[in-house]
């Protein structure tokens, strides 16, 4: 006999049907649904990412390395050619015949140098460049409030040095016990290493006191020697009796003498990252081995080593040292200042110490042509010492060989003497391409700034001062700028007498 239909299945059977056909439209509309979103977080994600600020980009690609979603990090900005874009330039007869050091006439009677509230020789005679460089001196322009590192220095000693490089002993470290270690937060060395450097003194402030003052914008790329040095003379030095100096032309015999007298030595020096490339960093000198060739250091990034110092070889320094022209900040109690200056002989004087890494540089690119350091040092010095014509041509050079991408994050100088000979458009050129890959620089928006103010664009000078001022509210060269054009005052010979670069 033949079943019926009603037989063959149960009557519960079709709502099952019904609801499992249910179910595999809504799997159907939920996987095109997570199809799309896929897609479309595909395409807004990694622009979404790197609209981020670096800081939160670094975080995210930390959690999702933790997670093995390595591909995150892979939205990282992609990273510009190895060497900065140069600007075509007109070749000079004989780029080697800026190679001639510049001298100075010695003093006949021998005196050293005059000490002054601030441990330096400044004298209207200096050229303008190296007085700014290494003091921030004002011009008359701007007004700085007398604080406790204007308070003459007491109790100088008269005792000559106690040794000279060619007799130091072999093996010299700081008191480790009064040294107090801080591990850098997100891209803040100079102030985490500037705050170690004065603890060895008293300071007891954390790394987020000094960067209050010499980066308030946590993303600014770069903090100068010549703000480190304002932020230890003009606030520091208000609660702990320090005060700072800073200069070029340094070398490994005079890091030794300095330690061995008991001053802590920051240095500037380039700094090869892993997948990052070339960057700028800080780093503080507490001892030195010759022994082992190396000094012991205190690495804000890498560590203190256990507090015994992490070694660093004489060769690394030496190398690294070269990229901001053997650049050094002492830390020094206003009492030691004269001692101090007697110490550093000839590199007391701002301007021969200009001179000084002048001559180094010379020699090793007369040595090397292709070393682009030492091209970019010769433009430096020259820079300083208010040559600016050969400046030029010797950063032409640099950078016709090739340069690190971030260097102008960092060093200045190429602005400011392609500013002084009239090479607007050049400046713009490279402002720009810094510009594509960091907005960070306030520099680069102030020297955007002088050059639109100077060809008459006051409205763009005043945001291009105004962007570098959101940056950087302490940088004091483009609000006085800024007031200048507001105020229908502004003027190239201004621009040049207040413009502060490293």
């Amino acid at each position: 006999m033949t079943m019926q239909p009603s037989q063959q299945y149960p009557p519960q059977t079709a709502p099952k049907r019904q609801w499992m056909g249910a179910c595999l439209a809504i799997i159907g509309a939920l996987s095109a649904f997570a199809c799309v979103a896929s897609i479309v977080a595909a395409l807004l994600l990694p622009s979404i990412y790197r609209s981020q600020r670096p800081e939160l980009q670094a975080i995210w690609c930390n959690r999702a390395e933790r997670v093995g979603a390595n591909f995150v990090c892979d939205w990282k900005p992609t990273v510009p050619a190895d060497t900065l874009p140069t600007v075509p330039v007109t070749p000079v007869d004989d780029p080697f015949a800026i190679l001639t050091p510049a001298t100075s006439t010695p003093d006949p009677s021998g005196a050293q140098p005059a000490a002054t509230e601030s441990g330096l020789n400044i004298t209207p005679a200096q050229p303008l460049a190296v007085q700014n460089q290494v003091t921030n001196t004002p011009t008359p322009t701007i007004t700085v409030t007398p604080t406790a590192s204007t308070v003459p220095p007491t109790a100088i000693p008269t005792a000559t040095p106690s040794a000279t490089p060619t007799d130091l002993p072999v093996l010299h470290k700081l008191d480790t016990g009064s040294l107090i270690y801080q591990a850098q937060t997100w891209n803040n060395c100079g102030p985490a290493t500037l705050s170690m450097a004065m603890s060895y003194f008293g300071y007891r402030n954390n790394q987020s006191v000094a960067a209050r003052f010499l980066k308030p914008n946590g993303e600014d790329k770069n903090v100068s020697p010549y703000q480190m040095v304002n932020y230890v003379n003009q606030q520091a030095s208000a609660e702990t009796n320090i005060r700072a100096l800073y200069r070029v032309g340094g070398d490994l015999d005079l890091l030794r003498l300095l330690l061995l007298n008991e001053f802590p030595v920051i240095i500037e020096k380039g700094y090869d990252v892993q997948d990052l490339g070339w960057m700028g960093h800080y780093l503080l000198m507490i001892g030195y081995d010759d022994n082992q060739e190396i000094f012991y250091t205190y690495d804000s990034f890498l560590g203190h080593g256990n507090s015994r110092g992490l070694p660093e070889s004489y060769t690394d320094v030496s190398f690294y040292w070269q990229h901001f022209n053997y650049t050094f900040i002492v830390i020094y109690p206003p009492e030691r200042q004269q001692y101090l200056l007697e110490l550093l002989g000839e590199l007391a004087d701002p301007v021969k110490a200009a001179e000084k890494a002048l001559a180094t540089a010379s020699a090793q690119a007369a040595a090397a042509p292709e070393d682009n350091w030492a091209w970019f040092n010769i433009g430096h010095s020259y820079s300083l010492l208010e040559d600016h014509v050969r400046a030029a041509q010797a950063f032409d050079r640099a950078f016709s060989i090739g340069m690190p991408w971030r260097t102008l994050w960092y060093l200045h100088m190429p602005y400011q003497s392609y500013y002084a000979t009239g090479r607007y458009e050049d400046i713009l050129s490279y402002a720009a391409s810094i510009e594509s890959n960091t907005v960070y620089v306030e520099e680069t928006f102030y020297y955007r700034g002088i050059v639109l103010a100077t060809q008459g664009d006051s409205e763009g000078a005043i945001q291009a001062f105004t962007q570098a001022l959101t940056y950087n509210n302490n940088y004091q060269a483009a609000r006085v700028a800024r007031e200048a054009v507001q105020n229908g005052t502004f003027t190239k010979e201004l621009a040049l007498g207040i413009s502060v670069t490293g």
